[in-house]
């Protein structure tokens, strides 16, 4: 009798100390969603939207809270708030522009067209876009042609050698395991297959990817010689030539408008009188100027540009 007594007195304890654990987990999970819900932001007149996009876009972020804080596993941005931001900050009579940073811009070509669609419409207000970037990919900079002003570091890289494709081919693999595949397809230009039955390119699919790439390319090419009023054939050499060695070329050739430090680029936001400083997109860090003049405050760096030390 004593031993049940004993059994049901510990399986209670556990049920009250279980009840009690799970009650602080599930307010905890409470706190942590509330605490991540995005917070409404105070923009003051004189002010710039600025733009990090330094996470993978895709076309919509997910709904789900577990996406939030630490239980998200990849930082991801919605392509739909991106573009509903650029939009309210168009109509936002406090917003005087937009200032981006596409260090680690992660989006296919797609993607950055559209978002470089919404830039352009957002100078039609008559406000300013500039970008500033450590490097710069070819889609980072077909972006950053949309912008009024191209800033890349100093001790920068930057990309500019035309596009490519490549895809896998699994014949030689198959052979060894001595598997045979069977192929049926209509028309020459029909290459999906062509992976498993071939070790190359057939001529037909190698025309098909040289064309898909050039109109690719050369639509790129084309809205770049609107934006920065650089000829396509130029662009196309400068990729050829593998012109762009470094940030002091791309400045030469007039890819860039200058060669600055980032807090140089906050120097002249906050010299240029917008007192409001920098108003964080909802789902973007924030960028403090604060911290930006006490750094160069303490350590006096001297200030770079492509006219010399100032």
């Amino acid at each position: 009798m004593k031993s049940f007594l004993k059994y049901v007195l510990a399986t209670f304890v556990g049920i009250i100390l279980s009840s009690i654990v799970l009650f602080f987990f599930f307010f905890g999970m409470v706190g942590i969603i509330l605490a991540s819900q995005e917070k409404a932001i105070d923009i003051k007149p004189n002010s710039i939207l600025y733009l990090k996009l330094d996470q993978q876009i895709v076309d919509r972020k997910p709904a789900s809270p577990f996406e939030l804080g630490i239980f998200s596993m990849t930082s991801r941005i919605g392509l739909n708030d991106l573009l509903a931001d650029i939009k309210k900050a168009k109509m936002d009579p406090n917003i005087e522009g937009i200032h981006l940073d596409l260090t680690f811009l992660q989006a296919g070509i797609a993607t950055i067209k559209e978002i470089r669609t919404a830039l352009l419409d957002f100078r039609e207000s008559g406000k300013f876009v500039t970008v500033y970037t450590e490097t710069m990919s070819q889609g980072a900079y077909y972006l950053a042609s949309s912008a009024d002003k191209i800033y890349l570091s100093p001790v920068g890289f930057m990309e500019w050698v035309g596009l490519r494709t490549q895809s896998p081919f699994f014949k030689n693999a198959l052979d060894k395991l001595d598997i045979e595949a069977t192929v049926i397809r209509h028309g020459k230009f029909k290459s999906y297959g062509e992976r498993f039955s071939e070790s190359e390119y057939s001529a037909e699919n190698s025309e098909q990817l040289q064309r898909l790439i050039h109109t690719f390319w050369m639509d790129i090419l084309g809205d770049i010689e609107k934006s920065r009023h650089i000829p396509v054939d130029q662009l196309n050499e400068m990729a050829d030539k593998l012109m762009v060695a470094g940030p002091e070329a791309a400045y030469e050739l007039g890819l860039v408008d200058s060669l600055l430090y980032m807090f140089i680029i906050g120097l002249i936001i906050l010299l240029s009188g917008f007192s409001g400083g920098m108003v964080p997109c909802p789902i973007i860090q924030m960028f403090l100027l604060k911290k930006i003049l006490k750094v160069w405050q303490k350590t006096r760096s001297q200030l770079y540009t492509p006219w010399g030390i100032l």
